[in-house]
């Protein structure tokens, strides 16, 4: 074995590739696997020169190397790192008041991620690709970049997390919205004990609006 990081769900083909002697009786191979669980037994047994190992979890493990005759035993290991499908965790959809600038770094938006034991390579896209920009010395590798939002509108935040083995992505929608404006009416002159009526419009903003007199 020449690389000791592997994928989730990649073979891995095992031999033993020395000559076996039989001056000193047949020589016995034993493979062993620690820990015992996180793989399975594709091709061949552990007792066998030649077998297959498929590992379904990620994590590290270590594979030992017997082989034993009458003139006595020799035994080998190698560290294995086996990579699993990175995870993400976006924070919650938001909704803003007014142009702004979102830190992903801010422990209140932080984007929590697993990258099961591989590399971590960001890409980071923002749709429409308009009306916003990185800032802060911060880019689309930035792994928690700051985004500048110049224009209101509903914009899609989009992280794929590259391990190295897989490519994980998930989306992040942050509505900018302007501040609300109240549409006020013009003076009015009313005689004693006449009655006002009027009705006030609000527009732009995010949501229901509540009036305070």
């Amino acid at each position: 074995v020449s690389d000791s990081t592997l994928c989730t769900g990649d073979p891995l083909d095992l031999s033993y590739l020395e000559p076996i002697f039989t001056s000193c009786d047949t020589t016995a191979i034993n493979w062993r696997v620690e820990p015992p669980s996180g793989w399975a037994l594709t091709q061949g047994s552990l007792l066998d020169s030649s077998l297959q190992l498929q590992f379904h979890s990620s994590g590290q493990y270590k594979l030992f190397f017997e082989a034993t005759n009458n003139c006595g035993s020799t035994i080998d290991s190698l560290p294995i790192v086996v990579v699993g499908r990175p995870i993400i965790n976006m924070p919650a959809d938001t909704a803003y008041c007014g142009l702004t600038t979102v830190h992903l770094s801010d422990p209140n938006r932080r984007v929590s991620k697993v990258d099961s034991l591989g590399q971590s390579i960001f890409n980071w896209r923002v749709l429409p690709a308009s009306g916003w920009s990185f800032v802060l010395g911060t880019n689309a590798s930035s792994g928690m970049p700051s985004i500048d939002f110049q224009s209101f509108g509903t914009y899609q935040v989009i992280l794929d997390l590259d391990n190295g083995c897989f490519i994980t992505s998930d989306t992040l929608s942050l509505e900018i919205n302007p501040f609300p404006s109240l549409l006020i009416p013009n003076d009015t002159i009313l005689c004693e004990g006449e009655d006002y009526l009027q009705t006030l419009t609000a527009t732009s903003g995010s949501g229901a609006y509540s009036f305070s007199w």
